[in-house]
Parts: structure tokens; C-alpha cells; sequence
């Protein structure tokens, strides 16, 4: 990597306003990228047609030999989101001030899982998007107990902010953290969580 591009991407990352050194930047990238698995690399996709098959895909404008890479985007696109995320994550000093408790309470809420959190080489990353200012999301601890453990760190946010069909407002599905900061069951979110 040159000096401009190191420059480059230390830009991007001020203008995001996220404020991370840029050797730490790349040690998250790495962790986020042995995090969604390694590239598959399947044989040629035409080994499995016919000749014939090969034939009506070309004379359609296929080449049935070319994989599409989407694994190969969805993976880059989960690393982007959880490099995001852990930048974005609390240490457990910054978690305890935020909540304005001791850095030892919080060690025991991770312990009990009542906080969403990773552990990336020994150190903790607990997710912000659990927080309202000064405060947890009410009943967050109940939906983390609930949640297996080992779940992947996009999949529990992505689920946390998108709509869930079994909870509604009104007419309208909302994500279980908008019912939860609505003041909804926390009963339903953590049957939901359950089953992820």
C-alpha cells in the first residue's frame, strides 16, 4: 500500500468521523474478514450442464464458465459492516462511563450477557447501537440472554434494526430495538431471539 493510499483511506475514515488509528482500522478489517470465512472457490460452473445446456446459455449471452462473484460481494459487504460496528463499539472503560457505573459492573453484565458484546483478542466491544444516551435500551439485557451465544456481530444488529414482522406498532412492523425503546414486551423480542 502506498503513502496516498494509506492517506486516502485515513481520510475517508476522518470524514466518517471515525476516529481510529489507521494500523488498529486494518487489524479490525482483518478480524472482520476471518470473521465471515475465507473464499470459496467452487469448481467451474459448467462442469455440471450439458453440452447442449452450455449451448442455450452462450446463445442466450451466458458464459456458464464465469462465476457472478456474490459471495465474493456479500462477504466484502458484512466485512464493511463489521468494521463499521467495531469501530464503532465501547471498551468496557468508555461502556462504564456512558452507563455511569464501574468498569468492574460492567465486566459482570458481560459475564451475565445482559450486554450485547464481542470479545476480539481479549479485549471487549460492546455495541453502541444498545444505548439511548446515557442508558441501556430498555430490556436489552433480557433479548442478549435470550440470544445464543456465538452469533455473528452483523447478524445480531442487522436483526436488531430490522423490522420484525411480529412486532407491531400500530399497523406497522417495527425493529425489535424501536419496540423495545417503545416500551413493547420485551417477552416477545426474547422469544424472537431465541430462535435466531
Amino acid at each position: 500500500m502506498t503513502v496516498d493510499q494509506r492517506q486516502e483511506i485515513t481520510d475517508i475514515l476522518n470524514e466518517a468521523d471515525v476516529r481510529i488509528d489507521f494500523t488498529r482500522f486494518v487489524a479490525l478489517l482483518r478480524e472482520a474478514l476471518d470473521n465471515v470465512g475465507q473464499r470459496r472457490r467452487a469448481g467451474d460452473p459448467s462442469s455440471q450442464l450439458t453440452e447442449s445446456d452450455i449451448e442455450q446459455l452462450r446463445a442466450g449471452g451466458m458464459d456458464p464458465s464465469v462465476a457472478l462473484g456474490a459471495y465474493d460481494r456479500v462477504r466484502a459487504r458484512t466485512a464493511a459492516h463489521t468494521v463499521a460496528l467495531l469501530t464503532s463499539s465501547l471498551t468496557v472503560g468508555e461502556a462504564a462511563k456512558r452507563l455511569a457505573v464501574s468498569p468492574s459492573r460492567v465486566r459482570q453484565m458481560l459475564a451475565e450477557r445482559s450486554l450485547l458484546a464481542v470479545k476480539d483478542g481479549g479485549e471487549w466491544h460492546v455495541l453502541e447501537l444498545q444505548f439511548q444516551q446515557r442508558r441501556l435500551v430498555p430490556n436489552i439485557g433480557a433479548v442478549a440472554r435470550a440470544m445464543p451465544a456465538g452469533l455473528a456481530l452483523v447478524g445480531i444488529a442487522n436483526w436488531l434494526t430490522t423490522p420484525e414482522p411480529d412486532l407491531e406498532i400500530g399497523d406497522t412492523s417495527v425493529s425489535p430495538l424501536e419496540w423495545l425503546s417503545a416500551g413493547g414486551d420485551p417477552d416477545r423480542v426474547a422469544a424472537l431471539a431465541a430462535e435466531l
